[in-house]
C-alpha cells in the first residue's frame, strides 16, 4: 500500500515550484486560477501536503483564491476534489475564528497586555484569507508575571484547562474545543537568554481586531521558532511564513536590527539555519530572499556555518525519520551560541521535564 503521507521529489519540486511562483507574483495576478495541471495529485499526496501544512495554500491557489464557487461553464478546476478542500479549510477557519473571537473578549476584558503568535496571527496578517494557514492551536503571549491572571480569565470565560502537556513557561486549555496554548514566553526560557516577552507586548497592534505582535517581533519569532523546536524537518509552511512575511512586508525589513536581537537571545545559530533552510526552499533567481548581509551579521563562526549547510544539505527529514535521537542531539548540540547556553538548556530541561 502507498504510504501517501510522503510525496516523490518531483511532487516536492512541482509543489515548492508554485509557491515560488505564488510568492513572485503581483497581488492581483495571485489571485488568477493556476494551472490545475501542475498541481500535486490531491488522491495521492494529500496527506503530504496537510502534514505540512500546505494543503490550505494549494487549495487557494488551485481555485484562485475565490469564496464564491466558480461559474460553471467556465470552472478552471473541473475535479472537485480541491473546491472540497478549500471548502474544508474555510470550516476549519471558522473554527479557530470563534474560538479565537471568544479569547480575545476574554483577555480584553481582563485588560493586561497580551497578543497572539505564530500561525493564528500571521494567518491574518500575511495570507489573503485566514483559511489558507491553518493551525492545530491558539497560541497567545503574556508577560510572566500574568500567567496565572490570563488563566484565570480564560477559565471564568468558561475554558477548560488540559493537564500533563505543557512546559513551565505555559499552559493549555480549551476554548469551544481548540486548543489554547498560553505562554509567557515565547519559547522554552532555557533557549533565551533573556525574556522578551514584555518588551514584545509594549509594541503589541491590532491585526484585523487581534492583539498582535509587531511585524518585527513577529517575524524574529518565525525566525528562531523553528529551528529551536526541530520544525526545520517539518511543517514546511513554518518556512512559507516566513518568505510571506519577508515578501509582504509593508515598510522594509530591518535586518540589521533582526540579526542584533537574535544575538542578544542567544539564537543567532537557530536564525542561520532557519534562514539557509527558507532560502533553499523559496528562492528564486539571483537574489537570495534572506539577504547575505543578515546572515553574515548574525556572526556565526565558519565551521557552524559549514555545519548547518551540511546538516540541511543531508535533508533533515529523512535524519529524524530513520535516527531521531541521534538527529536531534547532533542538531541541538551546535544550536547554542556558546557553552554557558548549552548549559543553561540544559540545566532548564533538567528541572522542568
Amino acid at each position: 500500500m502507498r504510504d501517501d503521507r510522503r510525496m516523490n521529489k518531483t511532487g516536492v519540486e512541482q509543489t515548492l515550484g508554485l509557491l515560488r511562483d505564488w510568492l513572485e507574483s503581483e497581488a492581483q495576478s495571485a489571485r488568477h486560477p493556476h494551472n490545475v495541471a501542475s498541481l500535486p495529485d490531491l488522491p495521492t499526496h494529500g496527506r503530504w501536503l496537510d502534514a505540512e501544512g500546505l494543503l490550505p495554500v494549494l487549495a487557494g491557489l488551485a481555485t484562485g483564491l475565490r469564496l464564491r464557487e466558480p461559474d460553471r461553464d467556465h470552472d478552471p478546476l473541473p475535479d472537485p476534489a480541491w473546491r472540497a478542500q478549500r471548502l474544508n479549510c474555510v470550516g476549519r477557519s471558522l473554527r479557530l475564528k470563534i474560538a479565537g473571537a471568544a479569547v480575545r473578549d476574554a483577555l480584553d476584558a481582563w485588560g493586561g497586555p497580551w497578543a497572539f503568535i505564530k500561525g493564528f496571527a500571521l494567518a491574518r496578517s500575511v495570507y489573503e484569507y485566514p483559511w489558507m494557514r491553518l493551525a492545530a492551536d491558539i497560541d497567545l503571549l503574556v508577560r510572566p508575571q500574568d500567567l496565572d491572571a490570563a488563566v484565570a480569565a480564560l477559565r471564568a470565560a468558561g475554558a477548560r484547562p488540559i493537564a500533563g502537556s505543557v512546559q513551565g513557561h505555559e499552559r493549555a486549555l480549551t476554548v469551544r474545543g481548540v486548543e489554547i496554548d498560553l505562554h509567557n514566553a515565547p519559547m522554552s526560557k532555557g533557549r533565551l537568554r533573556h525574556n522578551p516577552a514584555e518588551r514584545w507586548l509594549g509594541r503589541r497592534c491590532r491585526i484585523d481586531g487581534y492583539p498582535c505582535l509587531s511585524a518585527h517581533d513577529e517575524l524574529l519569532l518565525s525566525l528562531i521558532h523553528p529551528a529551536v523546536t526541530e520544525y526545520l524537518a517539518a511543517r514546511l509552511v513554518r518556512m512559507l511564513d516566513i518568505a510571506l512575511q519577508v515578501r509582504r512586508s509593508r515598510e522594509p525589513v530591518d535586518w540589521p536590527r533582526l540579526a542584533d536581537d537574535a544575538r542578544r537571545l542567544g539564537l543567532a545559530n537557530a536564525a542561520f539555519a532557519t534562514a539557509i533552510r527558507v532560502n533553499h526552499l523559496f528562492s528564486s533567481g539571483p537574489d537570495a530572499l534572506i539577504p547575505l548581509s543578515f546572515m553574515n551579521a548574525l556572526r556565526v563562526d565558519p565551521l557552524r556555518r559549514r555545519y548547518w549547510r551540511f546538516w540541511l544539505d543531508r535533508q533533515p527529514d529523512q535524519l529524524f525519520r530513520r535516527s531521531p535521537l541521534r538527529a536531534g542531539l547532533l542538531f541541538g548540540l551546535w544550536l547554542n551560541d556558546s557553552p554557558r547556553d548549552l548549559l543553561r538548556a540544559l540545566d532548564y530541561k533538567r528541572r522542568h521535564w
